[in-house]
């Protein structure tokens, strides 16, 4: 293992992050963390007193920083140079000046790197009932009915304070019904698995693309397993989308790109019994009627939706 590793930080906009974060990982980064001041004026805006404080000091203007790390091993003159080529790709798509990018890179020594981003992290309150927690913190519930998810993030994308994370808890919070059958597609984190348990899921099936992921998961599953051994009724696989599913779900949850949401329409709708539930997450406002759309054709009747920042949810039911 590289003694020493390389942070790569890309300072860019809101709009432009996740395609930023995508490139990223296509190039074999693995995971990535993204740092967005719109995260921390929308808990501030829903009393997270701390974010306030850590907004001013965390971020000096709007942009967003997307990082990632990479042994030194790896960090070699092609890498670079195919990292640059796609970033000025990612700008000229969306016709954005160059500098609207900016790429910087700091050297780690190994035990540096995997504590540094944990400063980034505090317990956040979801709703009423449920408030994410890091492991390394001791948090106190501030009601009886407060749930906790205890979570170790890693480098995979699910902390609770992304949009589309947020909005997807929220569809699992209003839709799932003790007993349920659930299906997690693109489970990152695992942080909706582990909530879809918590909220008395009668077993979960979590999937995702990332090898990494199933350690991650289970990782984090055992963390939450004094609530009812929730790691019990969680199970793991590395898998593309529904692939590996062969049975009826009460609920399929996806917190994924629209690109990817689009190919799953028809596939979710006959993996769902008659009635069940699908939540839709990681889609931008604009991006609403295409994915409408596209599960409405496929047989889908629209039961909700929600904003939150830039994105939306939209939750759908399987009516025969």
């Amino acid at each position: 293992m590289s003694e020493w590793w390389i942070k790569m930080t890309v300072a860019t906009n809101h709009l432009m992050s996740d395609t930023v974060s995508e490139v990223l990982q296509e190039i074999g980064v693995g995971g990535v963390e993204i740092s967005d001041p719109k995260d921390l004026d929308f808990l501030k805006d829903h009393h997270h007193d701390w974010a306030d404080a850590s907004r001013k000091e965390l971020f000096n203007s709007d942009e967003v920083l997307v990082s990632t790390y990479i042994a030194e091993d790896d960090f070699t003159a092609a890498f670079k140079e195919k990292l640059v080529n796609k970033l000025n790709l990612v700008t000229q798509f969306f016709n954005a000046p160059a500098s609207d990018i900016e790429v910087s890179y700091t050297k780690l020594k190994d035990e540096d790197w995997v504590n540094e981003w944990k400063a980034y992290y505090q317990p956040v309150r979801i709703s009423h009932f449920l408030t994410i927690v890091p492991e390394w913190i001791d948090y106190n519930k501030e009601s009886v009915e407060e749930k906790l998810i205890y979570l170790d993030p890693g480098v995979l994308f699910g902390t609770g304070t992304h949009a589309t994370t947020r909005l997807a808890l929220l569809g699992l919070e209003t839709y799932l019904r003790a007993g349920d059958i659930v299906v997690d597609v693109g489970a990152g984190s695992g942080i909706l698995s582990i909530a879809a348990a918590l909220f008395n899921a009668k077993k979960v099936y979590s999937y995702d693309i990332d090898p990494n992921a199933e350690h991650v998961i289970l990782q984090n599953a055992r963390k939450n397993q004094n609530h009812d051994r929730i790691h019990d009724r969680i199970h793991v696989e590395t898998a593309n989308l529904l692939s590996h599913y062969h049975g009826k779900a009460s609920v399929i949850v996806a917190n994924i790109l629209t690109p990817i949401l689009m190919t799953m329409a028809e596939d979710a709708y006959n993996k769902l019994i008659n009635n069940g539930i699908l939540i839709l997450s990681g889609i931008l406002k604009k991006q609403r009627k295409d994915i409408e759309d596209r599960y409405v054709n496929a047989g889908f009747t629209l039961v909700d939706y929600r904003e939150d920042q830039d994105w939306c949810s939209l939750v759908f039911k399987k009516v025969i």
